[in-house]
């Protein structure tokens, strides 16, 4: 019964995923399209 808090929780986990993946995705996405570029 609280949207606002719901809304705050969710946007702070997207912020703590988007910070930690961002190290992780960048090197992950390039050995992706790398890849892609070899096949």
């Amino acid at each position: 019964d609280r949207p606002h808090m719901a809304f705050f929780a969710a946007s702070l986990s997207l912020l703590i995923g988007a910070l930690g993946a961002s190290f992780e995705s960048q090197h992950y996405f390039r050995h992706i399209i790398f890849v892609d570029e070899e096949i």
